[in-house]
């Protein structure tokens, strides 16, 4: 790939290393911090200087022997005196690598692997095909200084015309229109045709996009074939976490039930203790009544014998002696 591209308004420089304290580091930091630019980013608004390294090891070629694997990031830069007259493509004057530079935003083209986004069933090539072909992925990122028509040029310094499966949510002024968009090619005309008519003949109506628009991360995919892929690290570790905090949460609850089990079963042993001992208290009250029905009995019968015995018992009560 050729280090350093013009086209009348960028220059794409080609990016192989981002140190700690090189100016790639710093370029892409202030893109992967931006709010706005990441906006619809699947990897989110980089906190730290190791958040955007960690999402730049994705961009950078780290081993050069590394098989079935292509990795090309260019730095973009808006130039600031556009060379008027100039021919998209085409070498540019020498004078124009003097010229004011801005950097605007990043252009990608990788190769898809494990970690990548899976592909809509009419890019997806059989799976006997994954030997012989390579499947990349061309996406772009652009600060909001840098929207409003630079996105298509920057793809097509690169050298690929090929369709978007997300186009960017943000519309290109009329000017941008004029002046980036009338030389397109036939194939980018005909892609854009059949774009066109899947969204019109599609069900679902689009879905608004928020206020802060961007031009983010639209994936736009290079259908040369794919490798059967696994769903991506990001989203492993976001379902290994939630598996483990569903496991943790049903052990506290099973924990929970499993104590409330335990004092129900308590209670219930109190409870049938309560009982017998109610139970026991009851069956000697009834021993005890029967006990002085007994002895009111045998009083009875004794005051009846001494009546039958004595013919004076009647007399003496009613004489007093």
């Amino acid at each position: 790939m050729d280090p350093i591209i013009f086209t009348p308004r960028l220059k794409l420089t080609l990016v192989t290393k981002a140190e700690r304290g090189s100016p790639e580091l710093e370029w892409f930091h202030e893109l992967r911090s931006n709010e706005k630019a990441t906006w619809w980013s699947i990897y989110g608004q980089a906190k730290s200087i190791e958040d955007t390294e960690k999402v730049m090891k994705g961009y950078l070629l780290t081993n050069e022997g590394e098989e079935n694997t292509y990795r090309v990031a260019y730095a973009v830069h808006k130039v600031l005196e556009s060379m008027s007259g100039s021919v998209e493509g085409e070498p540019q004057p020498a004078e124009q690598g003097k010229k004011s530079t801005e950097f605007v935003g990043l252009v990608t083209l990788t190769s898809l692997d494990a970690g990548s986004l899976a592909l809509p069933e009419d890019l997806t090539l059989p799976t006997a095909a994954a030997t012989t072909t390579l499947t990349v992925e061309l996406a772009y990122l652009f600060l909001p200084i840098g929207w409003g028509g630079l996105a298509m040029p920057g793809r097509r310094s690169e050298g690929l015309a090929v369709p978007a499966r997300d186009p960017s949510p943000h519309k290109p002024s009329e000017d941008d229109e004029d002046t980036e968009m009338g030389d397109t090619s036939e194939a980018d005309q005909e892609a854009l045709n059949r774009a066109n008519k899947r969204k019109s003949e599609s069900p679902h109506k689009a879905r608004p996009a928020p206020a802060l628009e961007s031009d983010t991360e639209s994936v736009i995919e290079v259908a040369v074939g794919r490798r059967a892929r696994k769903p991506s690290q990001k989203v492993r570790e976001n379902q290994a976490t939630q598996e483990e905090l569903q496991g943790t949460s049903q052990s506290e609850v099973l924990a929970v039930l499993q104590e409330l089990n335990k004092r129900m079963i308590a209670m219930e042993k109190e409870e049938e203790a309560y009982r017998a001992r109610a139970n026991e208290l009851e069956e000697a009250h009834k021993g005890e009544v029967k006990k002085l029905e007994n002895l009111v009995k045998t009083l009875q019968l004794d005051i009846a014998s001494l009546k039958e015995a004595s013919p004076y018992w009647g007399q003496s009560l009613e004489s007093g002696n």
